[in-house]
């Protein structure tokens, strides 16, 4: 290649490396998708733990006919643990989950404060004529 085509290619690539934006070298790429195996088998791993908080929920509730809280605000926080990594892995988040930040807080509402729901349907609208 002539003097004067490298220079345009040197130039080329520092105007490629000034305008891409941050976090999309081949490198980081590369790391980002090792740490999406690492979260697919992360939830693999969760799919097993969310059958079995689902088994010992479904025995406790048929022991005492309500559900354990501590396995429904666990349940809670698990799941918004797999939306993150969901999050993650499909590029709507930048942030990596735990391990890498904070367990998610569970927003469930517990037996004891939830309010009670009628059995009854809910009443319908009038048809117009």
């Amino acid at each position: 290649m002539s003097e004067q085509g490298e220079k345009i290619v040197e130039q080329v690539k520092e105007t490629l490396a000034a305008t891409a934006p941050e976090g999309d070298s081949t490198t980081q790429i590369l790391l980002r998708g090792l740490y999406m195996v690492l979260f697919a088998v992360i939830t693999r791993l969760a799919e097993f733990v969310i059958a079995g908080a689902a088994l010992i929920q479904l025995i406790y509730k048929l022991a005492t006919k309500q559900p354990n809280d501590r396995i429904t605000t666990f349940g809670d926080s698990l799941a918004q643990y797999v939306t993150q990594i969901v999050r993650f892995q499909t590029f709507n988040s930048e942030e990596k989950p735990f391990p890498f930040q904070s367990w998610p807080t569970a927003t469930v509402v517990t037996s004891e404060t939830e309010e009670k729901v009628s059995d009854e349907p809910p009443p319908t609208q009038p048809q117009a004529s």
